[in-house]
């Protein structure tokens, strides 16, 4: 994790969610510089995720292409 001001970049492989008191800890120093470690490398998110989350149900007919998604109900949305 590179921070900006040091030219990492804006994507999801560069980016990681911290509390705002470790936030301010790391500042703009690299890991590699401060006492703190990764609990898991970051990943951009499943686009999975971002289709559950945008629709109300998914499609019956998109299931097959989406492993690990249920097909949701009309009423239960």
């Amino acid at each position: 994790v590179v921070p900006r001001s040091r030219g990492g970049d804006s994507v999801w492989e560069n980016v990681v969610t911290a509390c705002g008191p470790c936030n301010l800890r790391k500042g703009d120093r690299l890991l590699e510089d401060t006492p703190m470690h990764l609990k898991r490398q970051p990943s951009a998110p499943s686009p999975v995720l971002f289709i559950s989350l945008a629709l109300n149900r998914v499609p019956e007919t998109w299931l097959r292409y989406l492993p690990g998604v249920d097909a949701v109900p009309a009423e239960a949305a």
